[in-house]
């Protein structure tokens, strides 16, 4: 019976443990600053990597929250709006690194290929389409990236665009849209014990193709004919 007590005790602590770090992450996230950083000199193996694939260095970034200091690289190919991003991230003493592409379409569309499970922590608004895979290569991610592309084109009817903006407001404007969508989630803290454990390695390793094939996505075509049929600029949320 003790046993009992103390592994519910445990559970209880984990359980409300991370339904808080939830609640503060997004809480400091939505008071993010972000600016050019003072490093001009972009990563020499990205870089590298960068010049090799038609990629053109574009600046070094800082985000800073209250608990966390992100650094970010960003390149973007020559011919389409397409960014490739490394990110240090710093909390404390303890430091990540990830890296990912990003390609915009109309109708404010984004489609993410992210190099950790993390990144599907949390769920994503309609319009924000995620694959993460973290065992491939950068050359590898490049070329599920490219693929997922011509089959949101081709199968969903997305549509690639000129970039009118600066990469620094892209990146700032997503994390906003990001962090309102998943308030919008009823009692969305409580979730995350869910996004923690279960949804963020749920979803690695599918690819746009899968998911979308098993319904957990719609695709631009289709979100356009629903809205024609809602008035409430309301959606189902994302599992």
């Amino acid at each position: 019976m003790g046993i009992f007590i103390f592994v519910l005790i445990f559970v209880a602590l984990i359980y409300f443990r991370i339904t808080y770090a939830t609640f503060k992450n997004i809480k400091n996230l939505a008071k993010a600053s972000l600016s050019s950083s003072p490093v001009t000199e972009p990563p020499p193996d990205e870089n590298q990597w960068a010049q090799n694939n038609d990629f053109s260095f574009v600046g070094n970034f800082t985000m800073k929250t209250a608990s966390m200091t992100t650094s970010v690289s960003a390149w973007q190919h020559c011919d389409r709006p397409t960014f490739f991003c490394k990110y240090v991230v710093k909390i404390k003493n303890i430091s990540q690194q990830a890296s990912d592409f990003v390609t915009k379409f109309a109708n404010d569309i984004l489609l993410t290929t992210a190099s950790t499970s993390d990144a599907n922590f949390f769920p994503r608004y309609p319009e924000a389409y995620l694959q993460s895979f973290s065992k491939l290569s950068l050359d590898e991610r490049w070329y599920r990236h490219v693929e997922m592309e011509n089959y949101l084109i081709d199968t969903g009817g997305a549509e690639l665009i000129q970039m009118d903006v600066s990469f620094e407001k892209e990146l700032f404007d997503a994390a906003q849209k990001q962090i309102k969508y998943v308030r919008t989630i009823a009692l969305w803290p409580f979730r995350g014990v869910y996004w923690y454990f279960i949804r963020k390695h749920l979803w690695h390793n599918k690819s746009i193709k899968t998911q979308h094939e098993k319904g957990v996505i719609r695709f631009p075509n289709h979100l356009a004919s629903v809205r024609l049929l809602r008035n409430d600029n309301t959606w189902p949320e994302r599992r």
